[in-house]
């Protein structure tokens, strides 16, 4: 009882649009009341809002779909490319798993890579036509790597291990 949610521009706080993609926001008397060792305003803002940091839309329904972590968004010629979804239209039209990641450019800000995990060679200028017929041209992949299952960085705990990848 008494929990809220909303998906909000996170620069501004102005409340996002059906179908538009932004920050979910969170506040309820049981979602918690801070972080050990640090003060409650480092958490909450003053009216009361968690600042998830996940990237969500929320449809004409009310139905919430997350996008990915704020901080891994890319940012590309004032453009914002969610890695997930250019993950997923990888899977769609060459059935690839992949890894999209953001890399530091002068001219954009950044441009979309992803890293192709797979066994046998990989035409990436075929995926490359295939997924502008998916997706807007700034979100498909400038910079293309091919790897084996095994060459794929990883830390101790067995999570992808992003700096490595970019790396």
């Amino acid at each position: 009882p008494g929990f809220e949610s909303q998906v909000v521009d996170a620069d501004t706080g102005t409340p996002c649009a059906a179908g538009e993609i932004g920050e979910l926001w969170l506040r309820g008397p049981f979602l918690m009341d801070g972080y050990d060792g640090r003060e409650r305003s480092d958490a909450f803002d003053p009216d009361g809002w968690f600042n998830t940091g996940d990237l969500f839309h929320v449809d004409a329904d009310g139905l919430h779909y997350f996008h990915g972590r704020s901080g891994l968004m890319i940012k590309t010629s004032g453009a914002n490319v969610s890695p997930l979804e250019v993950e997923a239209a990888i899977v769609e039209v060459a059935g690839l798993r992949s890894h999209v990641v953001g890399l530091d450019s002068d001219e954009r800000g950044q441009v979309v890579a992803a890293a192709i995990v797979a066994e046998d060679p990989v035409d990436t200028d075929e995926l490359t036509a295939l997924l502008r017929e998916q997706l807007s041209a700034y979100k498909v992949p400038k910079r293309w790597l091919v790897l084996d299952e095994r060459d794929v960085p990883v830390m101790s705990s067995g999570k992808l291990d992003l700096r490595a990848l970019k790396e």
